[in-house]
């Protein structure tokens, strides 16, 4: 591991907000209760945590704000779907080494199904 760099083995609770921290650096993040998003401040502005770079990547993030579609998380990256309610017939999978976090619940709808697979990790986020 990098000199200066921390592990963080077993997850980090981020506490959410209405809006964007005084005095940011570049490297921090919130989540943003008014917006839904978790949010990073990255060269002197902030914008929404995005995928994490494609390309076949099995590192970093993404975030999915719909409450409709069937989805698979990537093996070796973290979902964050905020206010995720899973509709009739829709399926969430959370596959080995993944992460799928949400924030105050996850509602699983009468016909919807959420799969998490032997290694699988959800958090839900206060």
């Amino acid at each position: 591991m990098a000199d200066n760099f921390f592990k963080i083995s077993k997850g980090v609770n981020l506490t959410p907000q209405a809006g964007a921290p005084s005095n940011p650096a570049n490297g921090d993040i919130y989540y943003d209760t008014s917006l839904n998003k978790f949010r990073k401040y990255e060269n002197g502005s902030w914008s929404d945590i995005s995928s994490g770079g494609g390309g076949g990547s099995t590192q970093g993030s993404e975030t999915e704000n719909t409450t409709t579609a069937s989805k698979s998380t990537s093996t070796g990256r973290t979902l964050f779907w905020p206010n995720l309610s899973i509709a009739n017939t829709h399926t969430v999978t959370v596959v080995a080494s993944s992460n799928l976090v949400s924030v105050d619940a996850i509602e699983v709808q009468s016909g919807g199904t959420l799969d998490i697979q032997s290694g699988g990790i959800v958090k839900i986020i206060d």
